[in-house]
């Protein structure tokens, strides 16, 4: 019979090497049945993990002539090889059936795995910041969010409703976090009540493409606004063209029966008896009567259109001291008005648009402020401004702006030659 110590030393350190792979194969078993929570399966991979290793030793001790000779332990060389295929056959029967379980069965390690591929950031901990469990999700954000692995939730937390990181978007009770990419968190905190207490639940969820759309819709409806507004000051304009119309189509109607009334007066004088006097008397009376005051109509007065712009673009307008009554100037202070009133409601957000009048010796002085936020810096004058300061200095006026603290905008216009006498 031949002796496992009767073999060459390289073929004693093959199976040796054999019989250690048998080995550490039932060790993974044994502990893939511990971290799966598999009680009946433990103890006999145990007892099979210990009978493997005293072969091995038995092995090794034959193999180098170990004391063991005088109690008689001689390995057969069949038993060996025997013996290690079997080992590593029931270890892989064992791994076999362990993977089969896992694909078939929820354990403790499959709800890692699945907690650790969820897209949504996940964590938990207790009151105190002690930290209990983090996905891999939640981990990256919080490196990329802070430069370091989560290791306090709560001072996390508190950092995110504060606003207090440089990838802060928002704060609150909904914090959102924005990275590189236009990838967008939206973060909810809440306390549940388990059966081991208290424990704070951290959700981080991924609306890069509802954040989006959201911009989307707020530019969009800052320019429904911005269009809103000019709509409303063309309406106001509209009204007052009508009105305009309306007194040409008056004066037309006006000069037609004059013409009418002298027609009738030339033939009465030229031709006696073929006009009745009584019908020309009468023709002059009503033409008088339509030229017999000569107040205009409200809206004919200065300034009408801009009161009426400002109303409807919900603008309130005050005036303190009386605005130039002087004819050359008056065009030049409703394109203020105009202007004033429009990016006050455009630019400022404002509901108020404040104008003050000062009568000088040599000429006015108006300056216009609003309630509504001060400008970016620095200010550009767009065509509003631009175009009221050309029409200012045509006049041999200024225009001083100064954005900040308060947007003030003053217009400095010299008196008509002929009224600069006056008081």
């Amino acid at each position: 019979m031949t002796l496992f110590s009767h073999i060459p030393a390289p073929w004693q350190g093959a199976l040796c090497l054999l019989g250690l792979l048998g080995f550490f194969t039932l060790l993974y078993d044994l502990l893939r049945y511990l971290q799966l929570g598999r009680r009946k399966h433990i103890l006999p991979a145990a007892g099979l993990i210990a009978l493997s290793f005293a072969h091995l030793q038995v092995m090794i001790m034959n193999a180098y002539s170990n004391p063991f000779y005088p109690y008689g332990i001689r390995l057969p060389l069949a038993e060996v090889i025997a013996f290690c295929l079997a080992v590593l056959a029931v270890a892989a029967f064992q791994l076999r059936g362990i993977g089969r379980w896992s694909r078939s069965h929820i354990s403790a390690m499959s709800v890692k795995e699945a907690f650790d591929r969820l897209p949504a950031g996940l964590c938990y901990y207790l009151p105190g910041g002690l930290l209990k469990l983090v996905n891999r999700s939640m981990d990256a954000l919080c490196y990329e969010a802070l430069g370091a692995p989560l290791m306090d939730p709560e001072g996390f937390w508190r950092a995110l409703a504060e606003s207090g990181l440089s990838a802060s978007l928002r704060g609150g009770e909904q914090p959102v976090l924005g990275f590189p990419g236009g990838r967008v968190y939206s973060f909810r905190h809440r306390v549940l009540d388990t059966e081991l207490g208290r424990v704070h639940e951290l959700v981080a969820m991924d609306v890069s493409e509802d954040w989006a759309l959201n911009r989307e819709l707020e530019d969009k409806q800052a320019r429904a606004r911005e269009l809103n507004v000019r709509l409303k000051a063309l309406l106001g304009s509209i009204e007052y063209l009508t009105m305009s119309r309306e007194l040409m189509q008056l004066k037309s109607e006006i000069h037609d029966r004059l013409g009418q009334s002298l027609l009738l007066s030339r033939r009465c004088l030229a031709e006696p008896g073929s006009v009745e006097p009584a019908a020309v008397e009468e023709a002059w009376r009503k033409n008088l009567s339509l030229l017999a005051s000569s107040r205009p109509e409200s809206w004919q007065e200065p300034y009408f259109i801009q009161e009426k712009q400002a109303e409807a673009l919900g603008v309130r307008l005050e005036v303190a001291g009386s605005l130039p009554a002087e004819r050359t100037l008056i065009p030049v202070v409703e394109t203020a008005l105009s202007v004033h009133t429009t990016n006050v409601l455009r630019h400022a957000r404002g509901s108020r648009a404040m104008v003050r009048c000062t009568r000088e010796k040599d000429g006015w002085e108006l300056e216009f402020t609003n309630d509504g936020a001060p400008p970016a810096l620095p200010l550009r004058e767009g065509g509003g401004l631009g175009n009221l300061r050309s029409r200012v200095e045509a006049l041999g006026g200024t225009m001083e702006i100064d954005p900040s603290p308060v947007f003030r905008l003053r217009l400095r216009l010299p008196l008509p030659e002929e009224e600069g006498g006056e008081e």
